[in-house]
């Protein structure tokens, strides 16, 4: 995961290893199988039930904590599918929300905070009270 950077180099904020086919997600092993498509689904113990959206926890490989722990950078939520390349090859995708953006449809962010909010936040703190 990097941060986007306006003015500077991105920033690397955090990374994660999902492995695909350890005794969790057998994702490979499914799609070898099945021949079809398959979503990756993760077990919520809290909600006692399987979801095929599910947030991951990134690290970065250089902070740690005093009992050398990583210390969470950032999450993500995702969505995971795999598909036997012959499929993929019969469907339209872009790269994340480029063109054409389908199979999944990938909707717009929406929350962020944007440069322009950002930028006129500060300028309303440091000229209309200043010292806070």
């Amino acid at each position: 995961m990097w941060d986007k950077d306006i003015t500077d180099a991105d920033d690397l904020i955090g990374e994660i290893q999902l492995l695909l086919n350890d005794q969790s997600f057998r994702m490979l092993d499914k799609v070898y199988k099945r021949k079809k498509r398959v979503v990756m689904k993760k077990y919520d113990s809290k909600l006692k039930k399987n979801l095929d959206r599910f947030w991951l926890c990134f690290t970065h490989p250089e902070e740690k904590d005093a009992n050398d722990n990583y210390i969470p950078q950032g999450y993500a939520e995702v969505s995971i599918e795999i598909m036997p390349k012959g499929f993929a090859d019969e469907v339209e995708a872009g790269i994340g929300r480029d063109a054409p953006n389908a199979n999944p449809l990938l909707p717009d962010p929406t929350g962020r905070f944007s440069f322009v909010s950002s930028f006129l936040i500060y300028i309303h703190r440091t000229y209309f009270h200043p010292g806070r």
